[in-house]
């Protein structure tokens, strides 16, 4: 283990990335029902139970470090930060937008 301490823009990048590929990955696998949905069913479908409950314990292992990195910034700043966040923040028409899809996104009953 090293004693490295990252700097913000490699946090940054390195998260701006892992999003992205998460973000490939769920495409893909919207992609996937939705071709499995229109096709007959095979007899390689015996191997999606172990594949699916694969990819499942791997989201919850990110999950996981998601917390732990959580867990492990909040050490590093504290409990009372000094971080103070205003109420109001203004953002460009973009951003909101984008904001506002991701919110209808993870809020959209299905």
């Amino acid at each position: 283990m090293t004693d490295t301490i990252l700097s913000p823009p490699v946090v940054i990048d390195t998260c701006l990335k892992a999003c992205k590929a998460m973000k490939l990955m769920s495409k893909q696998l919207i992609i996937f029902s939705s071709i499995y949905a229109k096709t007959p069913m095979s007899t390689t479908d015996k191997d999606l139970p172990e594949i699916f409950t694969e990819i499942v314990n791997n989201i919850d292992n990110i999950q996981s470090l998601l917390t732990k990195l959580g867990k492990s910034t909040e050490l590093s700043i504290g409990q009372e930060s000094e971080f103070v966040f205003p109420d109001n923040i203004v953002v460009t028409h973009k951003e909101y937008a984008i904001l506002y899809k991701i919110f209808m996104e993870f809020t959209e009953e299905e």
